[in-house]
C-alpha cells in the first residue's frame, strides 16, 4: 500500500492521552474515542514509524513490519 493509504488506517499500538474530567482525576492512554471509534491521533505513521517496511526499498509503497509482509 502507499504511505497515504497507510496513514488513513488505525494503529493498534498507538496511544493518545485522554483526560477524564479534571486532570487530577487521572489520565489514560487510549486508542479509541468514547464511542469506540479509532482516535485520530492513533493513525499509522507510515515511514515515520520504525516498523514501516518499504517494498521495494526506497519506494513510497510498503507495509507494517509488525504485521509481517502482505
Amino acid at each position: 500500500m502507499t504511505e497515504d493509504e497507510a496513514r488513513k488506517l488505525w494503529c493498534p499500538f498507538a496511544r493518545a492521552i485522554d483526560h477524564h474530567g479534571d486532570v487530577t482525576d487521572g489520565v489514560a492512554g487510549v486508542n479509541r474515542d468514547d464511542d469506540g471509534h479509532p482516535d485520530e491521533a492513533c493513525r499509522c505513521l507510515a515511514s515515520g514509524c520504525m516498523a514501516w517496511r518499504s517494498d521495494p526499498p526506497g519506494s513510497a509503497h510498503g507495509y507494517c513490519g509488525l504485521a509481517g509482509p502482505p
